[in-house]
């Protein structure tokens, strides 16, 4: 990625949040795609800015999310512009 490209990326992450933010917040929802990481302690931090919002977590290895099974979903989500 070019620097320029990297550096708008980086300065948008605020606007893309905020935008996430008031999608969940409108589904009653968030699902947080990851991999070997406990998020617990993150997701109740959250919780507690946000209570309106149901965090779902969904842990695998990274291989792991472009296979069938709960992937799946992952694909649909994709494709249907929700993820």
């Amino acid at each position: 990625m070019p620097l320029v490209e990297n550096f708008a990326a980086q300065s948008n992450w605020k606007e893309e949040w905020d935008k996430t933010l008031r999608v969940a917040e409108a589904e009653g929802q968030l699902t947080l795609y990851g991999c070997c990481y406990e998020y617990d302690r993150i997701v109740e931090e959250f919780k507690k800015k946000h209570p309106k919002i149901k965090v779902t977590t969904v842990l695998a290895a990274g291989g792991q999310f472009g296979r069938t099974g709960s992937s799946g979903k992952t694909r649909r989500e994709i494709s249907t512009g929700r993820l």
